[in-house]
């Protein structure tokens, strides 16, 4: 989850974990360590990948539709 990762983030120490990250981990925590970029706990309902991997809850995949597309969807059919 994303409050793991932040954590991890945070936190360089080398753990049994986290031993194989790539070079793009170890910049990032670099950007972090400058305070050149910060990160922010998002949550599971307001994550916008959901919709594209996830069987949501009409009202759910609703808002995150308005957000994608900047618009309310509709339910049904327009007369």
């Amino acid at each position: 989850d994303s409050n793991s990762t932040i954590d991890i983030a945070n936190n360089p120490k080398l753990n049994y974990a986290s031993k194989y990250m790539d070079i793009s981990y170890h910049f990032t925590c670099e950007l972090l360590e400058d305070q050149s970029i910060s990160l922010l706990h998002i949550l599971l309902s307001e994550k916008l990948a959901n919709i594209c991997m996830k069987g949501l809850p009409y009202p759910q995949h609703d808002n995150l539709c308005s957000k994608i597309f900047g618009t309310k969807v509709t339910k049904g059919v327009e007369d």
